[in-house]
Parts: structure tokens; C-alpha cells; sequence
């Protein structure tokens, strides 16, 4: 736990106080604020300071957090610090007054709270509502978000909602799904409604995705945009009306599935593939399943195969220059999906001509070509093959991901030389400093460059 009560009444922070102090208090002086019982002031080289309880204790305040759940609280204190610096804003905040300890919690300037809680697992029914009722009996406005991998492995458009997430969506009429370990982006799910004859089944209408540090929570937790307005319109709706579309939209995606299951094996694209690559779409380079991706009519490890043979590789054979270690070929989005007389006319391009149905783009379930291949991309930084060089002023906003530039790190693709899964190629990057020189892989090490054999 990151704070703990004095025997005097008040409370004891590790950032606070010197370590001889805390040292001179531990296990006489300090005492939980959930339990009651004395804790230990706890700090090393790789261990964070912070107090724990006697071991064999049965009190829960101050357990092990998830990686998820740390880095979720820390990403939304900078959020609060960001949106009001003049607030107080810290984490892990006791509320003497109904003795419950917020996530985070900003006190601004005429003395209003607003705490946010990051909950990453199940928590009782009870427990949710006890703390909840303590948090408007004490007069501090609340916001509840979820972590994303609570709803790991549930469709977003239809899903059953448990006990404790019901309990949350009855009072803000919304979820929320914070993605803290990868995208930093804000689910919003809104116009939940459930679904007829099904008591724990619900379908979700309308789903947007923001990057985190696009939106701003107000005094009385609400989000909304930086420019004061609402993420989802706020419109009344029946019930049927939801459910005709989210049926006709279901069978549209179930259409569009099985044309392109029954069109992969004959398409012209997959022979283009094989003929570079050989029977390799499977392999992680090739097969990124995005979501939203419903725009293109073929199926994902086609386009993709086609994007990397035709920008990613081709850019890399541009020996003559890179060959001299003095600069790294890079590349726009915009030039690749726009068309501008200072650029040739690029592959993909017809590609996106021929194989979209951009009637599509209105629905905003589907993602537009140029977020689709800004994230591909993403993906591939991650394994090894690419750097995102984009300047964070112009990623902010999924419009902004047009312009997005990368760095090519890699000569060509060579099957099962990198690995033939996601953790095997992000272990082999991650293992070796490569360079490319002179149409050729070394591997630095200390002064010195070693061929690297890739066969």
C-alpha cells in the first residue's frame, strides 16, 4: 500500500517523510487505514517503497495490483494533472470521512472531488455498491472505468454483462474500457440496451474508440472532448429501433465474412503473395487482425501480405542509398494513399480502389483505410520491422493517423528466420542490435559488426 495512518491521526506517505523516520515508526507507529493493524515500511533497489502488513494477514487493503492496474492509475493521474494543474491530484487517496481509499482523486480550487476508480477485476456486488453510496454520501463526484481486459474475448456489439458490471452501466448509462498497457485509448460504449428475451445478454449501438489525451473528464465525471463536446450524441432512442439495426449490421458482417472466406484461396492477391513469399500468410507479419476492418471486401491477410511486398519491402530496396549506413528509408501514409503529382502513382492504392466498399465509411463501427493501416503498422513497430517516427501532434486524433511516418529497419522478409509467432520475433529483435549494410545483416557488438546468417 502507498499510505498508511500515524498513531497521531494523520497520514503517511513514503515520498513524504526521510527513511530513517519511517524505519523509526514501521510496525509500532504506522497502522493500516482499512484494518486497523500495524504495517511495515518496505523499500530496495528494484522495490518501490511502500507499506505492508504482518504476514499471515487476512486484510486485502494494499494486496498485489495487476501490471494493468498500476499503470492504469498512473496514466489517468497524469490525464487529471494534465487537464488541471492546479488541482491536488494523487493516488491511492484514504477518504477518512467513509474510510475507503480511491484510485485517483482531484481536489480543485473551490474544494469539489472527483475520484476515479480503475477497476481491472470482478469485486462484489456489495462491496461495489457500498462504495459507492459512500462516495455521494461524502459529496465526491465519481467516474467507474474498466480495464480493457476485463472484456477480453467479448464482442463489444453483443456480450453478457456480470453482476458488478450491471451495477456500473445503471448508474452512468455508459461503459468505459481504458487500454493501459498497450494503445492508451478510451472505449465508450453507449446506448447499451438488453437484448429482448435475454435477461443477461446486452448489445452495444453505438462504440467509439479516443485516444486518452483527446478527452477530458469534467468536475461532475463526465467525459467529453476538449472542446466541451459529447463523445456519443446524446439522442433518445426506442428499443426496437436498436435492435433492427444491430440485426441487419450482424448480417452484413456475416455476409461479408463468408465472401471472404470463399474468395481467399482463388484470389488474384494471395498468387502474388505466394509467388514472393511462398505459403507464408499465416505467419504473424502478414496476419494482424484489426478491428473495424470491415471496409475492405478481401480478407486481412491479403491486404496486408500486398502493403508489406509492395511499401514496406520495396522500400528497402533502395540499396544504393541506405547502403552507405547515412539514412534509413522512411514512409508516409499520405503519400501511399493519396494521390499527389509529386509522387508516383503507388500500388496500394489500387488496391483500396478496387477491393473497398466505402458505403461503409459512414457506419462508425468501421474504421477508414488510413487508421487501419496506421495501426498494421503499429502492430509491426512492435514486432521489430518498423519505427514510428510520427510527431505526437498529429497522431493525437485517428484523422491525424494519415500523416503517420515510419522507419524501414528491416531488408526483407525471410520465413522463419525472425520466428514463426509474435513473442519469437519480438525476442529476436529484442536479443540483437542489428545494422544493414551493403545489402547485408550484422549484428553489433561492443565495436565491432558480425555477420548475422539469416538461411
Amino acid at each position: 500500500m502507498r499510505q498508511s495512518l500515524h498513531a497521531h491521526g494523520f497520514v503517511v506517505e513514503p515520498r513524504s517523510y526521510s527513511r530513517q523516520l519511517l524505519k523509526k515508526w514501521s510496525g509500532s507507529q504506522l497502522f493500516c487505514p482499512q484494518c486497523g493493524g500495524a504495517v511495515y515500511y518496505r523499500h530496495g533497489l528494484f522495490v518501490t517503497p511502500h507499506f505492508a502488513h504482518a504476514a499471515n494477514s487476512e486484510c486485502g487493503y494494499g494486496e498485489p495490483e495487476t501490471a494493468e492496474h498500476q499503470a492504469g492509475k498512473q496514466w489517468l493521474q497524469n490525464w487529471l494533472e494534465q487537464l488541471y494543474p492546479a488541482n491536488d491530484t494523487r493516488r491511492e487517496v484514504y477518504v477518512e470521512e467513509i474510510r475507503q481509499r480511491a484510485d485517483v482523486l482531484t481536489i480543485f480550487p473551490n474544494g469539489q472531488r472527483l475520484c476515479i476508480e480503475y477497476q481491472c477485476s470482478p469485486i462484489e456486488v456489495a462491496e461495489l455498491r457500498k462504495r459507492m453510496d459512500g462516495y455521494e454520501q461524502a459529496g465526491i463526484a465519481q467516474i467507474w472505468i474498466m480495464g480493457k481486459s476485463v472484456f477480453s474475448g467479448r464482442p463489444v456489439n453483443r456480450f453478457r454483462l456480470q453482476g458488478w458490471e450491471k451495477v456500473i452501466w445503471e448508474r452512468q448509462k455508459v461503459l468505459y474500457l481504458f487500454d493501459s498497457l498497450e494503445r492508451h485509448n478510451l472505449d465508450v460504449l453507449a446506448h447499451i440496451f438488453q437484448v429482448q428475451g435475454k435477461k443477461t445478454v446486452f448489445a452495444c449501438q453505438d462504440r467509439c474508440e479516443w485516444p486518452l489525451l483527446s478527452l477530458k473528464v469534467t468536475a461532475n465525471g463526465r467525459v467529453v472532448h476538449l472542446d466541451d463536446s459529447p463523445v456519443m450524441e446524446e439522442t433518445a432512442r426506442t428499443s426496437a429501433i436498436p435492435k433492427r439495426k444491430f440485426l441487419a449490421r450482424k448480417a452484413a458482417v456475416t455476409q461479408r465474412k463468408k465472401e471472404r472466406a470463399s474468395d481467399f484461396l482463388s484470389h488474384p492477391l494471395r498468387q502474388f503473395a505466394l509467388a514472393r513469399v511462398g505459403d507464408c500468410l499465416s505467419h504473424p507479419v502478414f496476419n494482424q487482425k484489426l478491428e473495424g476492418d470491415q471496409l475492405f471486401r478481401i480478407d486481412h491477410r491479403l491486404w496486408q501480405s500486398y502493403l508489406f511486398l509492395t511499401e514496406i519491402h520495396k522500400a528497402y530496396q533502395k540499396k544504393a542509398v541506405y547502403a552507405t549506413g547515412t539514412k534509413i528509408p522512411h514512409l508516409f501514409l499520405k503519400h501511399i494513399l493519396t494521390r499527389d503529382d509529386r509522387f508516383p502513382e503507388r500500388p496500394f492504392r489500387s488496391v483500396v480502389t478496387k477491393y473497398s466498399d466505402h458505403r461503409l465509411a459512414d457506419d462508425r463501427h468501421v474504421k477508414a483505410v488510413h487508421v487501419l493501416v496506421y495501426e498494421y503498422f503499429c502492430r509491426l513497430e512492435k514486432l521489430g520491422f518498423l519505427r514510428n517516427i510520427t510527431p505526437h501532434k498529429e497522431r493525437i486524433t485517428p484523422p491525424g493517423m494519415l500523416f503517420g511516418r515510419f522507419e524501414v529497419l528491416f531488408d526483407q522478409f525471410c520465413p522463419g528466420a525472425f520466428g514463426d509467432t509474435e513473442a519469437e520475433i519480438r525476442q529476436f529483435f529484442r536479443q540483437r542490435n542489428l545494422c544493414y549494410l551493403n545489402g547485408r545483416w550484422f549484428e553489433q557488438k561492443q565495436n565491432s559488426l558480425e555477420l548475422l546468417n539469416l538461411s
